[in-house]
């Protein structure tokens, strides 16, 4: 008998707990749909749906990426609760985030910050492709989006072009109480992932 991989046995501790919960359950304690058979539910995961049911996660009819399925697995194990949106949270402010900031820094802050000029650039199709709204720039800001990433957690991103002093830069902050539905090292997870989609989105090498 073929032994598990460490990645099947992780998947498989999370199906099982989710196996202990109806579809209908989950549905109404995160704000999701069913299908129109009730046999998968589905996901929106930054504009795009994915579904799941007791052997897994699926984009487009095919087992989903490892990170996403994990992040859409703690998702749906969450408490649930309301969307609490202001006010808005640095990353650093999350339960034991302080060990993880200079990590997010590097790989949320400052490559979203490069992206900057192509999302000026190209906002509308950034907007539609991630579930995305414009809203009323902060802290000097010369854009201000804010993300859907779950029914339940919005990511805002303020984006700084450059000027004489700085190069382009961002902030990313979260929704008042993102770590209600997303611990916080899957809270830095899915950050780094949302970036790497949008670089892979426009196209920066």
């Amino acid at each position: 008998m073929k032994e598990e991989s460490g990645f099947t046995k992780v998947i498989n501790s999370y199906l099982d707990k989710l196996k202990e919960f109806h579809l209908e359950t989950l549905a109404i304690k995160h704000d999701l749909e069913l299908t129109p058979n009730g046999k998968q539910l589905i996901v929106p995961f930054f504009g795009k749906e994915y579904f799941f049911d007791k052997e897994g996660v699926k984009l487009n009819n095919e087992p989903a990426d490892w990170v996403e399925t994990i992040i859409i697995f703690n998702y749906l194990l969450s408490p649930g609760g309301f969307l609490k949106l202001e006010p808005w949270k640095d990353f650093s402010e999350f339960p034991g985030a302080r060990f993880y900031k200079p990590a997010f820094i590097r790989d949320v802050e400052k490559p979203l910050g490069d992206l900057v000029p192509q999302i000026i650039t190209n906002k509308e199709m950034v907007m539609n492709e991630f579930m995305a709204e414009i809203t009323d720039p902060i802290a000097g800001a010369n854009l201000a989006l804010i993300f859907h990433p779950f029914p339940k957690v919005r990511i805002f991103a303020l984006l700084y072009k450059e000027d004489e002093e700085f190069p382009a830069s961002s902030r990313v902050l979260y929704s008042n109480n993102a770590d209600q539905f997303l611990p916080t090292e899957c809270l830095a997870d899915m950050a780094e992932h949302w970036v790497r989609k949008l670089k892979d989105f426009l196209k920066v090498k």
